[in-house]
């Protein structure tokens, strides 16, 4: 068995998917603690561990040695390091929601903390940058952002902004988009006919975050550009597999419907495959047939390369690619 099949039975008991209380004797201890933080699961798959000796008393593992004392005793105390990373993303994306509600500007919390509130517990997973979605559109945006803040790594639907010294943010114009441009202006529709939603949907906290069904749909795109680009983590799809858990049936029928015409109806299947196979999530909750096919919808794929080239051609003139107004 290898260490990242070792880390995603561990997440398993942790969801409480998983009903194989037993590790094979040689696990490369140190490899798997280190694949649960750049995997970015740190706490959860601890807890799993946790779960596994509770279910199993007489489980004997290396780990278990002092040789491995110090590791394990840093990597089962990430929980204390997450309370207070959260507690500080929270207040960042609380003064970020009333700076830009200042200077006339509505926002909606991207993944992150609202992500987080979808687990059980929130403080269990692991705090990114923060991504925060501003209504107004990119020119509007950055021209009121140049005069005080440092803008750097424009792209074409997001750019850095230094607000803080403790948190990276990234602010978007718009939420996501596609290479190919039919099935990316269908996209933008989307997102436009459903923002009026996202930026209304405030939280106890003091700030917005997306709906479950603008969510299926956002989540799934960005997970997309993850997988196909080889760097998707199990905090990503742990993410998703929580998020359908909270949906309904009408919202994962229309969701697949959707991701259909946008031509990712193979990927959607592709990331069932993941969720079903390594996070045990049940049938009921899957938004079709799973399949274990990884290739990238044809539709994309045909747009890939004439976009990196055209992207580049416009930064060797120190221009941006910007598709969106």
């Amino acid at each position: 068995m290898q260490s990242l099949d070792i880390v995603y039975k561990l997440q398993r008991l942790a969801l409480g998917n998983e009903t194989d209380y037993s590790l094979p004797e040689n696990v490369d201890w140190k490899e798997v603690i280190q694949l649960s933080y750049v995997q970015a699961v740190p706490v959860q798959v601890c807890e799993g561990l946790e779960i596994l000796y509770e279910k199993n008393p007489d489980l004997n593992l290396e780990l278990d040695t002092p040789k491995y004392e110090n590791m394990r005793f840093e990597w089962c105390g990430q929980k204390l390091i997450l309370e207070h990373l959260h507690k500080k993303h929270n207040k960042r994306v609380i003064q970020l929601t009333r700076m830009f509600a200042d200077i006339g500007f509505r926002t909606c919390l991207l993944k992150g903390q609202g992500c987080a509130l979808m687990y059980p517990d929130p403080l269990i997973r692991n705090c990114g940058d923060i991504d925060l979605w501003v209504e107004g559109g990119r020119k509007k945006i950055l021209s009121a952002l140049k005069p005080k803040w440092k803008i750097s790594h424009i792209v074409n639907h997001h750019a850095k902004v230094e607000f803080f010294n403790d948190v990276s943010v990234e602010i978007h114009y718009v939420p996501a988009w596609l290479y190919n441009p039919f099935n990316n202006r269908k996209l933008q529709r989307f997102f436009k006919t459903t923002a009026e939603s996202q930026f209304s949907n405030m939280t106890d906290y003091g700030f917005a975050v997306p709906t479950v069904r603008f969510n299926l749909v956002y989540l799934s795109i960005h997970l997309y550009k993850h997988i196909y680009e080889g760097n998707a983590t199990i905090k990503q799809m742990t993410d998703y597999y929580y998020l359908l858990k909270a949906s309904s049936y009408d919202d994962r029928r229309e969701t697949y419907e959707f991701l259909k015409k946008l031509g990712l109806g193979s990927y959607v299947a592709y990331l069932m495959s993941c969720l079903h196979n390594n996070l045990g999530l049940s049938d009921d909750f899957l938004l079709c047939t799973p399949s274990n096919k990884r290739h990238r919808p044809v539709s994309e794929l045909l747009w890939l390369y004439p976009w990196k080239i055209g992207h580049f051609i416009w930064r060797l003139f120190n221009g941006y690619l910007f598709i969106y107004t």
